[in-house]
């Protein structure tokens, strides 16, 4: 059995350089409120830009993609979300 480990690869955004570096990758975010979002960062300044995917309403398949501006201060937590294709 091979067991693979990256140290540090799921913990959360400690600095806000690692959002400027991550651009384009799709993150995980905990706000304080409990809710979660899922997105792919557009940008980071003053808010957390992410483009999510939301499923239309009616179908089964079809998807929207909206923009979803959070400010900072109601960030919790931001985790890289890992996709193995």
């Amino acid at each position: 059995e091979l067991t693979v480990w990256s140290a540090g690869l799921d913990t959360s955004f400690k600095v806000e350089e690692q959002y400027k570096k991550y651009i384009g990758h799709e993150v995980k975010v905990l706000l304080n409120s409990g809710r979660r979002e899922k997105g792919v960062i557009l940008a980071y300044n003053d808010n957390l830009i992410l483009q999510t995917k939301k499923k239309k309403k009616g179908s089964r398949k079809e998807y929207i993609d909206t923009e979803v501006f959070i400010p900072k201060k109601e960030i919790k937590e931001t985790k890289l979300k890992i996709n193995f294709k």
